[in-house]
């Protein structure tokens, strides 16, 4: 039971408490961002050092009940929430308080749009969302390949295929932010953000297929690997291609040549999240033999 809970930031000395909290929150569902230690430890550390990220905690009698990140997506004036309360403190008021505190957190960075990722769909969540002026804006699925054989297209002449290198990260950063402009949630990226994403647990050394012509790069395949206690599982982090080389069949060339890639590494099989309203690529996923596992939906509003 609640008695006066009590929204305090983070502390270093409250990570321990915190993946156990995580662990009580999502032991079903999986939200976007890290829950195990050292993941979780290189995720805060990043975005609180970069001013982007911030975490606050609902705490009760000296007891972590509840959490919620506030990511600051400053190029595109964008604050993600993600967050949640311990099973055993539900109904009690405390996600509509980080809510309204995440609201006030948005309105002083001056951000424009607020957004919620869902993974888990209740009516209580839903009326909870919906209360605080939020709405349903997409959908995205989460979907999975079993390690079945892969037929990979031939290569045209003209491209070629090579592994991203360090040095590479600014080239690289230009690419990926040219193949998603103007799509729904991407912020931009710069070198030194590629540079922390490749420090994240599951990069491994050539796990960017990089798509090429005449030496520019036109498309990329960013694969991870994630071992657990009882197998190793390949991930499609991101995938894209420049408008201009789009409807040429080079989307699939680089995502069966990612999956062949990972499954030459041993997984047992290949995971992947795609926009639901991303037709050509959420079509594309389901004929290369990727089934829909569960959904995120996406609440957000105008500030």
């Amino acid at each position: 039971m609640i008695t006066t809970p009590v929204i305090r930031a983070f502390k270093w000395s409250d990570l321990n408490s915190l993946v156990e909290l995580l662990s009580d929150i999502w032991s079903i569902e999986t939200p976007d961002h890290p829950v195990n230690l050292s993941s979780l430890k290189q995720y805060l550390k990043d975005g609180i050092s970069s001013g982007n990220r911030k975490c606050v905690l609902v705490s009760n009698k000296d007891r972590n009940v509840g959490y919620l990140f506030m990511n600051h997506e400053k190029p595109i004036s964008r604050l993600i929430l993600e967050g949640g309360i311990h099973s055993a403190y539900r109904g009690q008021g405390l996600g509509k308080l980080l809510i309204s505190h995440g609201l006030e957190e948005a309105r002083s960075m001056g951000a424009q749009t607020i957004n919620i990722p869902a993974p888990k769909q209740t009516a209580y969540l839903t009326s909870l969302l919906s209360s605080a002026g939020l709405k349903h804006v997409r959908t995205h699925w989460h979907m999975i390949r079993p390690n079945t054989s892969i037929t990979v297209p031939k290569m045209p002449k003209t491209l070629q295929l090579q592994y991203f290198s360090k040095g590479q990260e600014e080239a690289f950063a230009t690419l990926q932010n040219n193949c998603f402009k103007g799509e729904w949630g991407f912020s931009p990226n710069t070198k030194t953000q590629i540079s922390t994403s490749l420090q994240y647990p599951g990069n491994y050394d050539n796990g960017i297929l990089l798509l090429t012509e005449k030496n520019r790069f036109i498309g990329y395949n960013w694969t991870l690997l994630i071992s657990n206690a009882m197998s190793l599982e390949g991930v499609i982090s991101m995938t894209g291609i420049l408008p201009e080389y789009r409807g040429r069949g080079l989307g699939k060339l680089v995502v069966t040549s990612g999956i062949d890639q990972l499954q030459n590494n041993g997984v047992h099989a290949t995971r992947l999240t795609v926009d639901a309203d991303n037709t050509p690529a959420r079509e594309l996923y389901l004929k290369l033999g990727f089934q829909k596992l569960r959904q995120t939906l996406w609440y957000g509003n105008s500030i």
